[in-house]
């Protein structure tokens, strides 16, 4: 479920490429984590095909990225 722009923003283009699966914080519901979500969780090969797809999307380390800029930014006042 997303709770702002900046998530979705963040998430499309892992979505985009078959790592992750997007939906609105309105139609977050029982049902559909039934329909959708259900049948990845109980699908390894499908989890390992989205795992890769998400590797390859996304920066893996971004959170390190963003706390050296953060602390180099501090550092240099």
């Amino acid at each position: 479920p997303l709770l702002a722009t900046a998530q979705r923003r963040n998430a499309e283009p892992i979505a985009a490429a078959g790592g992750a699966v997007i939906v609105d914080n309105d139609q977050f519901t029982a049902a559909w984590l039934e329909a959708n979500l259900l049948p990845i969780v109980t699908d390894p090969a499908r989890i390992a095909a989205m795992s890769a797809a998400a590797a390859r999307a996304g920066a893996r380390d971004a959170d390190v990225v963003l706390a050296r800029f953060v602390l180099d930014l501090v550092g240099g006042r």
